[in-house]
């Protein structure tokens, strides 16, 4: 294996310390329940203002974390724990997002449930009306065609002049 140059291990800790200053922000800023990335700016976007505070001071407790560190292993061990810690504290905040919009989705249905019922029982209600409706309808066609062929029995065993005055039919009596 190749020996790293000074300049190249100082590169590299630079790129480490920018990269695990993006992790960190970003982790604190989903915790906090802040935006896609996409939303705020594109990728490398820094977090809203909460977020970088937030990050920062989080940062501030991972490095004072490490700072302890007396070789790379245990280095290596405490950022593990740290970031296991933190994203157990991510997963609860997540379950308890998760619950909330079960809860909200559990009353959203129980909702349309309530409002199909009246729908339901609105649209019954408007089949009975229609229903009687028609028979209205029915009986005035019935008494319109009652009412032509009495008159037109009438025109026919009426005289010509059309009045029953003093004459009285047996048929109707």
């Amino acid at each position: 294996m190749a020996a790293i140059s000074a300049a190249e291990k100082a590169r590299a800790l630079e790129q480490c310390e920018v990269d695990l200053t993006n992790v960190m922000d970003r982790m604190a800023f989903l915790s906090l329940g802040g935006g896609d990335e996409e939303e705020e700016g594109g990728a490398g976007a820094v977090p809203s203002d909460s977020g970088a505070g937030a990050g920062a001071g989080l940062i501030d407790v991972f490095v004072m974390h490490l700072a302890g560190s007396l070789t790379m292993d245990d280095a290596t061990a405490r950022a593990a724990g740290f970031l296991q810690a933190f994203g157990a504290s991510v997963a609860a905040a997540s379950r308890a997002e998760r619950d909330a919009a079960q809860r909200q989705n559990a009353t959203l249905k129980k909702a349309f449930l309530v409002l199909h019922a009246q729908h339901k029982a609105a649209k019954a209600a408007n089949g009975e009306l229609l229903r009687q409706l028609e028979e209205c309808q029915g009986r005035m066609r019935t008494l319109e065609m009652d009412n032509y062929a009495l008159s037109t029995y009438l025109k026919r065993t009426l005289p010509q002049g059309g009045s029953t005055m003093g004459r009285f039919l047996p048929e109707v009596f």
